[in-house]
């Protein structure tokens, strides 16, 4: 008779950065673009008395290269959101991320002592959070941390009904 193989499929939860993180970040590289564009304007009015720059450099190329750069700023955003996540199952906490070259670190969680539940006021407001994961085999430097996930409340429950050993939750403002 062969030998017969484990079946039983493992409970595993993927979350990423709330959307909102997203959003906010998006905005944030259309001010960076858009203050570049300011300090770039100032710096052509200041060349307009040579007349060969202006030649040289139409207003069209600007706006597009203003373009091109908001495209890659909002590429690499979205990128870095999207390659950034965190796989939880028994075993413990797996962090992902990387954009070319990515990597992938497993936190145990049969060592995990408490979990931390760390909103601010936008974090209420548009419900994501931070779990930090107490572990006393970690260096204080090394806390885990699991930033910026949407519904925490929900996640930190289900991160306590997977765990082996009981769990403390603790749920801090900020």
């Amino acid at each position: 008779m062969p030998d017969s193989q484990d079946t039983t499929v493992e409970n595993v939860h993927v979350m990423h950065a709330s959307i909102f993180i997203l959003i906010v970040k998006s905005i944030m590289a259309w001010l960076i673009v858009a203050f570049t564009c300011l300090a770039g304007e100032i710096f052509i009015e200041d060349l307009r008395a040579f007349q060969f720059f202006v030649s040289f450099w139409p207003t069209a190329t600007i706006l597009l290269f203003i373009l091109f750069l908001y495209g890659i700023l909002t590429l690499y955003v979205t990128l870095d959101w999207n390659s950034r996540y965190y796989t939880i199952n028994s075993k413990g906490v797996i962090i992902h991320e990387g954009i070319i070259s990515s990597k992938a670190i497993l936190y145990d969680m049969a060592s995990m002592e408490s979990i931390a539940l760390e909103q601010g006021l936008f974090g209420k407001l548009f419900n994501f959070g931070t779990l930090e994961f107490y572990n006393p085999h970690l260096h204080l430097a090394q806390k885990l941390k699991i930033r910026d996930i949407p519904d925490p409340h929900k996640e930190a429950q289900f991160i306590e009904r997977m765990h082996p050993n009981p769990v403390s939750f603790i749920a801090t403002e900020s």
